[in-house]
Order: structure tokens, then C-alpha cells, then sequence
């Protein structure tokens, strides 16, 4: 009975894979070349849903997605992969409430800022800030009401508001 389960999975990953393979030569898709970077498979909105269930764990209201949160997140992120770098300032010296601010963001307490680099997939990235007692500690902090995550390849950027 095994051996017949593996051999019919094993014609369905192959039908399935064929049928990948001669629809994205119908839209006229190509496979990406050997040693391409292909982007990560990591969603801002993936990574707040892990972060809301852990701060519904501890009792934390859910954080709310901020679009001018999120932009500023996204311009640090690409900041960092623009100029190679891996830090809370700025390549122009600025810091998360300068960004924020720029972003149309008043906040009434300061922001706070979690970055993360390297980590290919929601789960990652999460799984790293949970790890790191700072990051951890910004992320379930109930004062904190409002957010944005935003990537640029496996950089990726968090900006805690209220």
C-alpha cells in the first residue's frame, strides 16, 4: 500500500510540475537563471498575523497596520539594500522618528524599530525577532497600537507606533 502511495504521489508532483512548466510557457514566463536571487517568500501581512497571535498570547490588543508606518519601514528597507548596510540610522543619519516623521507619522510617544536581515521567509523573520529579547520586547508591548512592516529582499523593517 505505501509503495503505491508513493508512486502515485510521485505521478501527481510530476503531472503537477508539467503543468507548471507548459503554463508559464502559455503567459511566456521563463525559469529564472542558475544563481538568480530569487525574491524571499515573506509578507509584511504574514509577519503581523504571527505577531498578533503572540501578542493575543500575552494578553496585547492586535497591532494595526499603519500605511505611514509601513512606507516608513519600506524606505528604511530599501535604504539598506540600496547602500548595503544593516542599521537602525539612516544612510543619511536619520533615525526611526526622523523616518516616521517624514512618512506624515506623529506619533505621541516615540516609535520603535525592529530590523531583520538575512531571513528568507515570514516564519524567519518573526522567528528571529521573537529570539532577540529587545525585538521581542517592542513587539509585545500592548502600548503599542499601530505598525508597519515593509521588505527590500531579505531586509526587512518593522515600525512600532500608537
Amino acid at each position: 500500500m505505501h509503495a503505491t502511495n508513493y508512486r502515485i504521489r510521485g505521478a501527481c508532483a510530476a503531472a503537477c510540475a508539467a503543468s507548471l512548466l507548459l503554463l508559464a510557457g502559455a503567459t511566456g514566463a521563463s525559469a529564472a537563471p542558475s544563481g538568480t536571487n530569487l525574491a524571499p517568500q515573506t509578507s509584511g501581512g504574514e509577519i503581523l498575523a504571527l505577531e498578533n497571535a503572540a501578542r493575543a498570547q500575552q494578553g496585547c490588543p492586535a497591532l494595526n497596520e499603519n500605511g505611514q508606518l509601513t512606507q516608513a519601514a519600506q524606505v528604511h528597507s530599501t535604504d539598506m539594500a540600496n547602500n548595503n548596510f544593516f542599521s537602525h540610522t539612516g544612510s543619511d543619519g536619520s533615525d526611526i522618528a526622523t523616518r516616521a516623521a517624514r512618512a506624515g507619522f506623529s506619533p505621541s510617544i516615540p516609535t520603535s524599530e525592529n530590523i531583520s536581515s538575512g531571513a528568507t521567509s515570514s516564519q524567519a523573520v518573526f522567528d528571529g525577532w521573537m529570539g532577540s529579547a529587545p525585538h521581542r520586547a517592542a513587539i509585545l508591548n500592548c502600548s503599542w497600537t499601530q505598525t508597519g512592516i515593509a521588505g527590500s529582499g531579505t531586509l526587512w523593517t518593522q515600525v512600532l507606533g500608537t
